[in-house]
């Protein structure tokens, strides 16, 4: 130990991955207060450790800077976690309703029953559950069925009879009820707004039912080596969750919350409120802030209500749904930019993604702003001339990389093999200088930052298919959309997303090199330790 100040932690005879400005590595890192304050080799890092520094000896692994996950749902998968039904491994619809029937034998008659999670294409029978199918697993319990991608839902009669929909309802305005197709009796599928008629009947959870789920879903996200989220919708309950978790210095991870500006499913839209209170985009601190207000524009590639140009392959005439009235989206997308609280805007199909880029457009005319940083969420597949909007009007494609891997052979069913050449263009974002993000949509799909990167440097998905190669990256390009990259995102890339002096200490460590290996092991890696702010928040095993 010579004169340099001691440190708080360090890590040594480690591979950094540094993604600084120069790409460089290094063996070894020296946090003190939270932040980095040296870079460099082992021996250079070892006259900065003193007695009381809490060493890492690395033997050799793989260290990159702190995973940023840019669109996931924490606060609703958390309550998943811990109070309801999952079903994502089911593989009939008689699992789920054995996995169902499971739940209602141990609530008192009258309960609701609430299961998440499953994939109609990863299902023997290729197709949605009904309510008479979910009547096998209760008669005495009302149950509501999420699909993974949360834009439908499956009721049973009893919810239903609850919410009085018949085969005389109407469907609501940007939602449907699927019906029988001889005697029109609804079939208890609900597509994007109609399934609020139901949920409006759901008890709601309180902020300790919150504040567990927050807590459970940042464990899970630890563990998949994420240190900073963007929770991409928080409405008065989880807000207030987040809050007390800060205050009580039990929030171990660092969150951007999106706020709801205008109805969205079961939230009631905030914009006004927000706008009279002055808050504006960023408000907060470097654990807890205020990222953008969250629009919505478009359901689901998989669940074929994603709006489209052209009808979706598999489905003749189907062209998808736009969930709120166009002019409606645009007039909040402008009220929300001039009050500087950064729209943030769901938009997946090519019609969605230009009606979009349209109230960008008109707002950025209404107030100019050239680094605004508007994203359009998720942007699975934006046309050739969208491209170059996103780029002339420095829109940011939040894109959510982590369905190829898992809903990648629904969306080529839905899409055909012409248009998939086109879904989350990477590679020409690359070409064109567009700074894009990498996301999972947790809990949609896996929130695992290896299996996501996998995905858009093969193209691959689970089933062996190749989603898309053309739009294939390399993998240090992937690694940026979910670090520096991610840190753009949230105005943070001076505070975060690199491994340089001066910057949070948030790091993975990774159990083996994934600029190295073979590109088929990527989705294979394991998260060592996850550690923000120079403290160990995950270590495997």
């Amino acid at each position: 130990m010579t004169n340099s100040p001691a440190t708080d932690f360090a890590v040594i005879n480690g591979n950094l991955v540094t993604l600084d400005h120069k790409d460089s590595t290094a063996e070894a890192a020296a946090v003190k207060n939270g932040k980095f304050i040296r870079i460099g080799s082992t021996e250079e890092i070892r006259e900065f450790i003193g007695q009381d520094t809490q060493v890492i000896d690395l033997k050799g692994k793989t260290v990159t800077p702190g995973f940023v996950e840019s669109h996931c749902h924490p606060s609703m998968a958390g309550l998943n976690l811990c109070f309801e039904v999952d079903v994502k491994q089911a593989a009939s619809i008689d699992d789920i309703v054995n996995l169902l029937q499971q739940r209602a034998e141990k609530l008192p008659k009258g309960n609701w029953v609430k299961g998440f999670g499953y994939n109609d294409q990863r299902l023997k029978e290729k197709r949605h559950p009904t309510r008479w199918d979910l009547d096998k697993a209760t008669a005495s319990h009302p149950i509501f069925l999420s699909r993974t991608d949360g834009h439908l839902a499956v009721a049973n009669s009893a919810a239903l009879n609850l919410a009085e929909i018949s085969k005389d309802t109407a469907d609501p305005d940007g939602g449907l009820l699927d019906r029988d197709s001889q005697s029109g009796e609804p079939t208890g599928v609900l597509r994007e707004q109609a399934q609020t008629i139901v949920k409006a009947l759901i008890p709601s959870y309180t902020i300790a039912d919150f504040k567990e789920g927050i807590l459970a879903a940042c464990h899970q996200l630890a563990s998949w080596g994420i240190t900073s989220f963007h929770d991409a919708a928080v409405g008065r309950e989880a807000m207030t969750a987040y809050q007390e978790l800060l205050a009580e210095n039990k929030l171990p991870l660092r969150v951007g919350m999106m706020i709801p500006g205008i109805p969205l499913l079961e939230f009631p839209g905030y914009l006004d409120e927000l706008k009279t209170l002055g808050i504006q985009a960023g408000f907060g601190n470097e654990r807890l802030r205020i990222y953008g207000t969250k629009f919505m524009c478009d359901g689901s590639m998989s669940g074929w209500t994603a709006a489209l140009y052209e009808p979706y392959a598999n489905e003749p005439g189907e062209l998808g749904i736009t969930v709120v009235p166009k002019d409606e989206l645009a007039a909040g997308i402008v009220e929300a930019h001039k009050a500087g609280l950064r729209p943030v805007t769901h938009a997946i199909g090519d019609r969605a993604i230009d009606i979009v880029l349209d109230a960008v457009e008109f707002a950025l005319k209404e107030r100019p702003d050239q680094d605004h940083r508007m994203s359009i969420e998720h942007c699975s597949l934006p046309t050739s001339q969208a491209i170059d909007r996103i780029k002339r009007l420095g829109v940011l494609p939040s894109s959510s990389v982590g369905f190829i891997y898992e809903l990648g052979p629904a969306h080529l069913l839905g899409l055909g093999s012409e248009r998939i050449k086109g879904y989350f263009p990477h590679k020409t974002y690359l070409e064109k200088g567009i700074i894009s993000v990498g996301n999972s949509d947790w809990s949609v799909t896996s929130g695992n930052i290896a299996q996501q990167i996998y995905g858009v440097v093969t193209r691959k998905c689970y089933s062996g298919e190749v989603v898309g190669a053309e739009q294939a990256i390399p993998v240090k390009e992937a690694l940026r959309l979910y670090t520096v990259n991610g840190a753009y995102a949230s105005f943070e890339e001076n505070i975060k997303g690199s491994i340089e002096p001066g910057k949070l200490a948030d790091m993975v460590v990774l159990d083996r090199d994934i600029l190295s290996i073979p590109a088929e092991e990527i989705k294979d890696i394991q998260v060592e330790m996850t550690i923000v702010g120079g403290k160990i928040i995950y270590h495997r095993g």
